[in-house]
Parts: structure tokens; C-alpha cells; sequence
């Protein structure tokens, strides 16, 4: 390190040998919690929800474990208040990681719209990148919300005192403290995302591979591939046969992300119980507290 007015300044080769060093921590860590073949698997399928274990892995490493003698823990020895703080921290990173996700296909919507109309190997990258990431991110999204939906994990906690072990079995535990307004929240948002993807992606394909048999033509503009999006999300769950072969399995795909986050996820969101117990009331308005104070 070479210091400077008593800062600690580092060289280009020392910042990314520390980098390196942080990735491969996390990616060990991430092997040990979920197994190599899970890891290799993700990451060809989908980086986008790689990344999402990766980060909460490492939050729930950085959250450690305390040494509280007579603390009810589970089979990993993470004591109750750990896991509200893993709760916190995971609440937060999956609502920054969404609303990220809609900003920035905002941002390239608006990118790709303003400069419209240029032509060559750009565009095709764009428009590679575009899939790419609608493969990775559609993923992530049917996965994700069919576990939350679908799958109900329980957990065990145990307190070992002078008298014995007590047991604690919790059904339908869940690993973050979002809430049913959030969640509800969380599926809009992301089914917004998903319809501007879409448009994007029919406006990609309708100026590339023009055809009179396409539901838009190809010299519309943009809020109309907008509008087709969003009626097969939100009203269409109907198939036509398409000369384009891309544009049929475009359809087909829109289709089944619409089922799963308005058919699956809406509905069982909006008929999901939101009572609390007593102790997870005092620890939310203790949260409350806090972020009034800060």
C-alpha cells in the first residue's frame, strides 16, 4: 500500500487482485451452500439469478453467528435474531434489485428508441444482448416466484438449556421480511418489466426481419409494440400461428411469464394471510422506530 496524508491508496494491480480475492471468497461460499453442479447450472441458464444467491449468501455470511448461551438456533447454530437481520438485509436487496431491473430497461427503452434508425453490427449486438438477458432474467423470474408461491419451507429451532432442548418448528418460514403489500408490489413491477422487454424485443424483430403476416407492422412506432406487449401480459392468453418463427416463440414465452406472475403469484398474494405473531409485530415496529429516527 503506499499512504498518502495518511490515506491508504491502492495501485490498479492491487485493486484488482483484491477483487479477484473478494470473488473467489464469495464464489467459495457459494459452492459450499448450494454445490458446484447447482452453480454451473445457474450460471450457464441464468448469471441474473446466480448473482441474486451470491449476494444473499454472502449477506447472510456477513451476518455471522453470535455466542449466546441459551438463544434458540437452528441446524446452521443461526439464532431467531440473527435470521430477523438476514430477514432486513434480504428485504431490502430483493426491492433495490427490482426496482434496479425496471430503471435500467427504462433507460435502455429510452436509449434504444432516441436512436432509432441506425443500422450494422450495434444493433445486432443490442439485440443479442436483449435476448440474452430476457433468457437469463425469465428465468430467474418463473423460478423464483414459483418457489415462493408453490414450495412452503419450514424450519426447526432449538434452545439448549439446563432442562433439556426446546423445540421451535415454524411451517411456511420465509426467508426475507417482505410483506403481502411488497410482494404484490414486487410481481407489478416486475410484470412491467417484462412488458417493456417485450415491446422492445417485437420492435427489434419487426425492423430486422420485416413480415406482412406480423400482428404490428414493422414501421410502427414504438408505443404501439408497447401496447401488443402489454395486452398479451395482461389480457391475452391465446397462441396464433405466426410466420416468424421468433415472434411465435416470443409470444409463447410473454405468455407463460404473464401466467406465472398474474395467474400464480397475484392471486395467491392477494389471498395470502398477512397476520403477524405478537413477537414479529414488537420487531417491525422497532424497525419502524429506527427508520424514523435515522
Amino acid at each position: 500500500m503506499k499512504r498518502d496524508k495518511n490515506n491508504k491508496i491502492l495501485s490498479f494491480k492491487e485493486r484488482w487482485i483484491l477483487l479477484c480475492l473478494i470473488i473467489e471468497i464469495n464464489f467459495s461460499n457459494l459452492v459450499k451452500e448450494l454445490g458446484l453442479t447447482k452453480v454451473m447450472i445457474y450460471f450457464i441458464f441464468s448469471p441474473d439469478y446466480l448473482y441474486a444467491i451470491l449476494y444473499k449468501v454472502k449477506l447472510k455470511n456477513e451476518v455471522g453467528i453470535s455466542c449466546v448461551w441459551g438463544e434458540f438456533r437452528d441446524k446452521n447454530k443461526r439464532g431467531v435474531m440473527e435470521w430477523d437481520r438476514i430477514k432486513i438485509e434480504r428485504k431490502f436487496f430483493v426491492e433495490y434489485s427490482n426496482w434496479l431491473n425496471v430503471c435500467i430497461i427504462i433507460a435502455v427503452t429510452f436509449l434504444i428508441v432516441g436512436i432509432w434508425g441506425f443500422h450494422g453490427f450495434i444493433v445486432d449486438i443490442v439485440f443479442y444482448f436483449l435476448l440474452i438477458r430476457l433468457f437469463s432474467r425469465s428465468i430467474e423470474i418463473v423460478y423464483a416466484y414459483y418457489k415462493d408461491v408453490v414450495r412452503v419451507d419450514s424450519i426447526i429451532f432449538n434452545k439448549y438449556t439446563n432442562n433439556g432442548i426446546h423445540t421451535i418448528y415454524i411451517n411456511n418460514w420465509k426467508s426475507s421480511a417482505i410483506r403481502k403489500p411488497a410482494r404484490i408490489s414486487l410481481a407489478c413491477y416486475t410484470l412491467f418489466e417484462m412488458i417493456l422487454t417485450f415491446a422492445l424485443l417485437y420492435y427489434f424483430v419487426a425492423s430486422i426481419a420485416p413480415s406482412s403476416q406480423l400482428p404490428v407492422e414493422c414501421d410502427s412506432l414504438y408505443w404501439e409494440f408497447f401496447i401488443y406487449s402489454f395486452s398479451i401480459n395482461i389480457f391475452n392468453f391465446s397462441y396464433t400461428t405466426y410466420t416468424l418463427p421468433i415472434w411465435g416463440i416470443l409470444h409463447v414465452f410473454q405468455v407463460f411469464i404473464g401466467v406465472v406472475l398474474i395467474v400464480l403469484s397475484l392471486a395467491r398474494y392477494l389471498g395470502l394471510s398477512d397476520e403477524i405473531t405478537n413477537r414479529d409485530e414488537r420487531f417491525f415496529i422497532e424497525i419502524e422506530k429506527r427508520k424514523s429516527c435515522l
